[in-house]
């Protein structure tokens, strides 16, 4: 079943964890001014770095080419639920532009989630 991944549409940094195909991983979250968009680092349960500095990019598997061990199995969406394929401004990730992990055998196919 997809997970929808906890958003914060106050804060331009945060960070959290949560659980992914049973084991914790860490999320870290920045928006970046200049490019009016979001960023994150995707961390394990110790703070071991598995991505760093990825852009939130809507309609796009964001763990796409990620091969590294232990990393989640499945993929992260930024599913823009207006349809109109907007970029996650500071405060549209969350609301407009929600966070959606498939687990591994659970992914969509192509071109992208429609929930």
């Amino acid at each position: 079943m997809p997970v929808i991944v906890p958003t914060r549409t106050d804060l331009a940094t945060y960070e959290f964890t949560i659980e992914l195909d049973a084991a914790i991983y860490r999320f870290r979250f920045q928006f970046n001014e200049r490019d009016q968009s979001w960023f994150f680092d995707l961390l394990d349960e110790d703070g071991n770095p598995f991505r760093q500095g990825k852009k939130v990019v809507t309609n796009f598997p964001l763990f796409r080419l990620l091969a590294t061990e232990g990393r989640p199995p499945g993929e992260l969406y930024a599913v823009d639920t207006t349809g109109q394929n907007i970029r996650a401004g500071l405060e549209d990730l969350g609301s407009q532009v929600i966070l959606v992990y498939y687990p591994e055998g659970e992914v969509p196919d192509p071109p992208y989630p429609v929930l």
